[in-house]
C-alpha cells in the first residue's frame, strides 16, 4: 500500500522531466534545420519561377514573331502576285478584294489591306464594315501619305510606322512597295489589330496572383497591358521616381532577352518587396516589341512558405504525439486491448445480421460435401425463391440445387467444382424456378473456407438486368437494321477528318461498294470528299460555335472524280470540357435539286439563245459598274449595238437561220471584250456592252472599232453568204450623265446617229 503512491509520483514527475529536455533539444535542432532548408528551397523556387517566366516570354515572342512573319508573307504574296496581276488587267477589283478577304481570314489579326498608286490615290481597299476597320483605314491613309515617297525608293522589304495605341485603338502596320515591269507601281499598306495579336498569348500566362504581363515597343511605349488606362503611355514616364524600375526598363530595351529584379512598393500593404522580371524581344521590320512578365517575390515563394508552415506544424505534432504514446503506452495497453477485444466480440453477431438483413440478395453457408448441410441462409431467400429459410436449413443446399433450370445445372456444377478445386472463388449466372412456377435469373458468387470444410456465398436476383439487356439487344438490332436500310447516308466522324462508322448508302454516294472499303480508303475527309477542302473547315467552325448544323450544302466528289451536291445535318458530341470528340450526322444527295435551281437561275438571268446576260442581269451589272466607278473615279462606257442587214437573213432563210447568225455574232462580240466587261442581248438583234475602268476616249474607240471589225468576215449559211454590219452608239459615265436609264437612252440615240451616218460604224 506504501509503494503505490510512490510509483504514481514517479510517473508524474520523473518520466516527463526526462522526456521534455531531449524533446526541447530535438525541436530546436529540427527547427533550425527546417528553416535552413526552407530558405534554400525558396531561393531555388525563385530561380525556377524566374526561369519559367523567361521560358513563357520566349514562347510568346516566338508565337508573335511567327504570326507577324505570316502577315508579312501574306502581304508579300499580294504585292508580288495579286496586285501585279491586277495592274496587268489579269484580275478584277472584286477578285483582288476577295484575295484581301481570304488573307484577312487566314491571318485574324490582319484587319485591313489597301493599295495606293500614289500618296493620295487608293484604287483598292478591303471591306470596311466596322468602326475598328474605319479607324484602321484612316490611319492606313495617313501612314501611306507620310511614307509613300520613302517606299517608292525601296526595291523590297517594308516600313513599320509608329503604332497607334490608346484606349480606343491598338493598331500597327506595314507598308511595302509594289513593282510592275521594273517600275514602282504603288504601295501596299496592311493594318494589324494588336489586341487580336497579343490578347490570346498574354492572358493565359501563369504570372502569379499579383503579377502582370505587358508589351512595349522599342521606344518604351506600352502596346499591351492588363490595365487599359496606361496603353500608349511611355514606360519611363510611368516609372518616374523609381530608379530600380528604370534600370530594368533600360535593360529590356537594349538586351534581346533576360531576367532581373527590383524593389517596389505594394500599395495594398504599404511595404517594399522584390519583384521578379523576365523579357524577350520580337523584331517586326524597323519596329521592336519587348514581351515582359513581372511578379512579386511572394508569388514565387508563397507555396514554399506554406510548405514551411505545414512542415513545422507537422513536426510539433509528431513530437507531441510521440510523447503521448510513450506516456500512455504501458499504462493503458492491457486495458485498451481488453476493451477493444470485448467490443469486437459483442458486435460481431450484430454486424453480420445487419449486413445479411440489408444485403440485396441471399447470404448462405453450407458444407462442401453431401448432403450439403446448410449452416446459415438469410431471410432474403423468401423473396427470391418463394420458400421459407427453414426449408433450406432442413433440406440443405441440395434442395436449392433442385430449383436450378435443368439446362443450367451441369454447367453450374462444373464451374463450382472447377473453381473450388483450384482454391478460387466462383461466379455464375443461371435460371431458377420459384415456388409459383415463374422463372428468374440469378447470379451466385461463392468461395471455399478451407479450415472449416465449407463454403460461403451470396445469390442475387438479376432478372430485371437480364430483361434490360435483352431489350437493349433488340433495340440495337432494330437500330442497326434501320441504319443499314436507310435511304440516307448516315455516318460518324472524328474532328480530325476520319470516318468512324457509316452505312451502305453513304458508301454508295461516294462510289464505293461497301462501308468497309469506304472506311479503309478515306483517310482525309476534307481532301478526299470535298471539292473545296475549305468547306470542311467552315463546317467545323459552325459546329464549334453552335454545336450542330442543318442542311449544310457543299460540293462533294466521288471515287471516280465525278462531282455531286450534298446536304449534311450534323450534331457535335462534346466532352465535359466542351471539346468536340465526335460528329454524328446524315447526308443526302441534292444534285438534282441544285441542277434544277441552276436551270431556273439561268432562265431568269441569261438569254436562252446566246447564253448572254439578259436585261435583268445587265441592269444589275450596270448598277454595280456605276457604283464602283463612282468610288474609284474611273469611267464606264455603254455601247448600244444594232446589227445592219440582219433582217435580210430572217426574211430569206427564216428565224432558225437568224438564230444561228445571232449565236455566231455573240461569240465574235465576246472575243472583243476583257473579262471585266459585260455583253448582254436585250432583244432581237440589239446588244449592249459595258466597259469598266476606262480612261481616255481613245480606249473606247479601240474597243468599238474592234467590234465593228469583228463583223467584216462574212456569214456562211447553207449555200449562201451574207455580210452583216453593226452600228454602235456610245455614252460615257459620268460625262453623259449619272443615271443608267439616261446613259442607255443616250447610247441608243447615238446608235441611230451611226446608222444615219452610213451604218457599220460607231458614234458618241
Amino acid at each position: 500500500m506504501i509503494l503505490a503512491p510512490h510509483k504514481d509520483n514517479f510517473l508524474k514527475k520523473w518520466i516527463p522531466l526526462r522526456l521534455i529536455i531531449p524533446l526541447i533539444v530535438i525541436l530546436t535542432i529540427a527547427s533550425s534545420l527546417c528553416l535552413k532548408l526552407d530558405t534554400m528551397s525558396i531561393k531555388d523556387q525563385e530561380k525556377i519561377f524566374n526561369e519559367q517566366q523567361a521560358l513563357q516570354t520566349k514562347l510568346v515572342a516566338t508565337a508573335l514573331e511567327e504570326k507577324l512573319e505570316n502577315i508579312v508573307a501574306a502581304s508579300s504574296i499580294i504585292a508580288d502576285y495579286g496586285l501585279v496581276n491586277f495592274l496587268e488587267n489579269k484580275r478584277s477589283v472584286e477578285s483582288i478584294k476577295q484575295l484581301f478577304k481570304l488573307k484577312q481570314n487566314n491571318q485574324a489579326a490582319l484587319i485591313l489591306l489597301s493599295f495606293h498608286s500614289s500618296a493620295k490615290t487608293e484604287p483598292l481597299v478591303s471591306d470596311i464594315n466596322s468602326l475598328l476597320k474605319a479607324r484602321a483605314h484612316q490611319f492606313a491613309q495617313e501612314w501611306t501619305e507620310k511614307y509613300f515617297s520613302t517606299v517608292s525608293s525601296m526595291r523590297s522589304g517594308f516600313i513599320t510606322p509608329k503604332p497607334v495605341v490608346n484606349k480606343k485603338n491598338s493598331l500597327a502596320g506595314l507598308i511595302m512597295p509594289v513593282w510592275h515591269n521594273e517600275k514602282f507601281a504603288g504601295a501596299l499598306t496592311a493594318v494589324i489589330d494588336l489586341d487580336q495579336l497579343t490578347e490570346k498569348y498574354i492572358s493565359p500566362l501563369q504570372i502569379g496572383k499579383f503579377g502582370s504581363g505587358y508589351i512595349i515597343d522599342g521606344a518604351g511605349m506600352v502596346i499591351y497591358d492588363n490595365e487599359p488606362e496606361i496603353l500608349g503611355e511611355n514606360i519611363f514616364t510611368l516609372h518616374k521616381g523609381y530608379q530600380e524600375l528604370i534600370k530594368i526598363d533600360s535593360r529590356m530595351l537594349h538586351e534581346p532577352h533576360g531576367t532581373g529584379e527590383y524593389s517596389f512598393t505594394i500599395k495594398r500593404h504599404k511595404h517594399v518587396e522584390r519583384k521578379l522580371v523576365a523579357w524577350n524581344t520580337v523584331r517586326f521590320g524597323d519596329m521592336k516589341l519587348v514581351i515582359a512578365i513581372s511578379a512579386p517575390e511572394s508569388d514565387a515563394t508563397n507555396s514554399m512558405t506554406s510548405v514551411r508552415a505545414i512542415r513545422s506544424a507537422m513536426l510539433v505534432f509528431l513530437f507531441l504525439l510521440l510523447f503521448a504514446m510513450i506516456f500512455f503506452f504501458y499504462y493503458h495497453r492491457s486495458q485498451q486491448f481488453l476493451i477493444r477485444q470485448n467490443k469486437e466480440l459483442k458486435s460481431k453477431d450484430s454486424v453480420f445480421e445487419a449486413i445479411a438483413k440489408n444485403a440485396p440478395g441471399i447470404i448462405y453457408k453450407c458444407d462442401l460435401s453431401q448432403p450439403y448441410e446448410m449452416h446459415y441462409i438469410s431471410s432474403k431467400v423468401r423473396k427470391v425463391t418463394g420458400y421459407e429459410p427453414d426449408n433450406f436449413l432442413r433440406g440443405g443446399k441440395s434442395m436449392y440445387n433442385n430449383l436450378v433450370h435443368p439446362d443450367d445445372r451441369a454447367e453450374l456444377r462444373h464451374e463450382i467444382s472447377r473453381s473450388l478445386n483450384r482454391g478460387e472463388s466462383f461466379g455464375c449466372e443461371y435460371r431458377i424456378a420459384r415456388s409459383d412456377g415463374t422463372e428468374r435469373w440469378v447470379y451466385e458468387k461463392g468461395t471455399k473456407l478451407p479450415e472449416e470444410g465449407s463454403m460461403v456465398g451470396f445469390i442475387i436476383d438479376i432478372t430485371d438486368r437480364k430483361n434490360e439487356e435483352k431489350a437493349l439487344k433488340e433495340a440495337e438490332e432494330n437500330y442497326s437494321a434501320l441504319v443499314t436500310t436507310a435511304p440516307l447516308g448516315i455516318f460518324q466522324t472524328t474532328p480530325q477528318g476520319k470516318f468512324i462508322n457509316t452505312n451502305s448508302q453513304m458508301a454508295a454516294y461516294y462510289g464505293y461498294n461497301s462501308p468497309e472499303s469506304f472506311l479503309n480508303e478515306i483517310t482525309d475527309i476534307a481532301r478526299e470528299c470535298y471539292v473545296q477542302s475549305e468547306e470542311r473547315e467552315r463546317l467545323l467552325t459552325i459546329l464549334g460555335k453552335f454545336g450542330h448544323t442543318n442542311n449544310f450544302e457543299a460540293e462533294h466528289k466521288r471515287k471516280d472524280g465525278s462531282i455531286f451536291w450534298a446536304s449534311e445535318t450534323i450534331m457535335a458530341i462534346k466532352d465535359e470540357d466542351g471539346n468536340i470528340i465526335r460528329m454524328d450526322g446524315f447526308l443526302m444527295d441534292i444534285s438534282e435539286r441544285k441542277e434544277h435551281e441552276e436551270t431556273m437561275r439561268r432562265l431568269a438571268m441569261f438569254d436562252n439563245l446566246t447564253g448572254l446576260p439578259n436585261r435583268v442581269l445587265f441592269d444589275d451589272r450596270l448598277k454595280q459598274a456605276l457604283s464602283h466607278a463612282g468610288r474609284s473615279h474611273m469611267k464606264v462606257a455603254i455601247l448600244y449595238a444594232d446589227l445592219d442587214s440582219f433582217k435580210q437573213v430572217n426574211d430569206e432563210l427564216g428565224h432558225m437561220a437568224g438564230d444561228i447568225v445571232l449565236k455566231e455574232v455573240s461569240g465574235r462580240f465576246s472575243d472583243c471584250l476583257r473579262t471585266s466587261d459585260t455583253l448582254s442581248r436585250i432583244g432581237g438583234d440589239e446588244f449592249i456592252f459595258i466597259l469598266q475602268d476606262v480612261g481616255a476616249k481613245q480606249e473606247i474607240e479601240v474597243v468599238a472599232q474592234r467590234i465593228v471589225d469583228s463583223m467584216r468576215a462574212p456569214f456562211y449559211i447553207g449555200e449562201k453568204v451574207y455580210r452583216i454590219g453593226v452600228s454602235i452608239g456610245i455614252s460615257i459615265f459620268p460625262d453623259g450623265g449619272e443615271e443608267k436609264e439616261k446613259l442607255i437612252r443616250i447610247a441608243d440615240e447615238a446608235m441611230y446617229k451611226a446608222k444615219n451616218m452610213g451604218k457599220n460604224g460607231y458614234s458618241f
